[in-house]
């Protein structure tokens, strides 16, 4: 679990760096945003691709439907694992014979094809980690991608009503004294229902 996870890792760290390059050299973007949720959604889709594939391959050789193919891809590569499909033909008793002589030539064939059937099943073997490595590469971009939404920071005027009234009334404090009063005796006339826009040549003295 722990090289599926580190391998998973380095798998969704390079995707990230070949869509930045791309951005950076085909769409001239200094910058490119999201990096994380575009990985992940190119993981995911190469995992899809990869079930149906794997999954058209197993129609071909073993005459299996689509929908138990990618059943059984998928129920592998997320690591479920019923047990409910196996990857081998289905195998009926034809004849029933006493004769031990057929039966040790039988033997004698079948172990010429025992080195085929060992290669095939290491490559098996390597290609199913493989896959197993991009599974948890998406994973590990999903998550990647959710953290990074949630540490996000927020727009300057999104903060709570409490902390802006606390800002605004700090800036008029640190305002010159003649500026504060010119704002208050604004804000007193427009409270008796005149406008800014009206007193603006009149001066503070001639107010008081």
């Amino acid at each position: 679990m722990l090289a599926l996870k580190s391998v998973g890792e380095l798998i969704s760290k390079y995707v990230n760096r070949i869509i930045t390059k791309f951005e950076k050299r085909i769409f001239k973007i200094s910058e490119p945003k999201h990096m994380n949720a575009k990985s992940a959604v190119i993981l995911c889709s190469i995992m899809v691709l990869l079930i149906v594939l794997n999954g058209l391959l197993v129609m071909h050789f073993l005459n299996w439907s689509l929908i138990e193919a990618v059943y059984y891809w998928f129920i592998t590569y997320s690591t479920i694992g019923f047990g409910d499909y196996i990857l081998r033909p289905p195998r009926r008793i034809k004849e029933l014979t006493l004769n031990m002589s057929e039966n040790q030539n039988k033997n004698e064939s079948g172990n010429a094809g025992k080195t085929t059937y060992v290669f095939f099943a290491g490559f098996f073997g390597v290609y199913s980690l493989l896959a197993l490595c991009i599974v948890s590469s998406v994973l590990n971009a999903i998550v990647a991608a959710i953290e990074e939404r949630k540490c996000r920071p927020q727009c300057p005027g999104c903060g709570p009503r409490r902390i802006r009234e606390h800002e605004d009334n700090d800036s008029q404090y640190s305002e010159a004294p003649e500026q504060r009063a010119t704002t208050m005796t604004h804000l007193n006339m427009e409270h008796y229902g005149f406008h800014k826009d009206k007193i603006v040549t009149l001066s503070v003295t001639e107010l008081k």
